[in-house]
């Protein structure tokens, strides 16, 4: 990272792997906000550094393990701890994820590098650190049922936010339901049930209150149409 609007690609030698070190080779990198605030505006509040390799989203694989390394194999995918993976706090958002190599020094299993189950696919699994970001805000929030709670911005951030809410689940589920109409229910049957559901909610019933009323209404209303068909 060179600074405001400015990065470049450099060739680095292959680094060396000392006996309680780890060579990981970077498989995906995810882009993060700090990333683009960085290219567009830049600042401390990035913790991206002028001059260093950045980038922390990112899914890897085990290249290299020096004699010392226990609990780990070539071809293990982990995810490298950012700024625990450097023991510098300063690397928290600038772990070289852009860069094809790291060596991570003093590597540990479960603090340097944090192993990833290899049957998850690869495009799912570099969604892992924002993941955590959007879990462990909504459990600093210590929401309490009937507790409610507003996610701006619909980024993985955003969504794994109102995915791990843990007292809005039946919330989630109307969510869940009304995307699905919105791609799969083009004559409206169903918006109407929804519609319904909505309604009474806005009137002071749960959603688990309206969604079984608006079910019972519904279908008593398709079997009229049956009948009279």
């Amino acid at each position: 990272f060179r600074g405001v609007g400015h990065v470049d690609v450099v060739d680095l030698p292959y680094p060396d792997c000392g006996d309680d070190e780890a060579i990981v080779r970077n498989l995906m990198t995810g882009i993060c906000g700090s990333d683009i605030f960085a290219f567009q505006k830049h600042g401390p509040e990035s913790r991206i550094w002028i001059g260093e390799e950045f980038g922390h989203e990112s899914i890897s694989e085990v290249v290299q393990l020096g004699k010392d390394v226990t609990g780990l194999k070539l071809g293990d995918r982990v995810f490298v701890n950012q700024d625990k993976a450097f023991r510098d706090m300063r690397r928290v958002s600038a772990t070289g994820g852009f860069s094809n190599y790291l060596r991570i020094p003093q590597c540990e299993v479960g603090y340097s590098l944090l192993p990833i189950d290899p049957e998850l696919p690869l495009k799912a699994a570099v969604l892992f650190e924002p993941f955590v970001v959007g879990t462990r805000g909504v459990k600093g929030l210590k929401q309490k049922p009937g507790d409610s709670a507003i996610v701006f911005g619909a980024g993985i951030i955003g969504m794994t936010s109102a995915i791990m809410n843990p007292v809005r689940q039946v919330e989630m589920e109307a969510i869940r339901a009304a995307n699905f109409l919105m791609n799969h229910d083009a004559n409206g049957g169903e918006w109407i049930r929804f519609a319904k559901v909505i309604e009474a909610v806005e009137a002071g019933a749960t959603f688990a209150e309206a969604s079984a009323a608006a079910t019972q209404a519904t279908s008593g209303r398709r079997g009229g149409r049956r009948a009279r068909g």
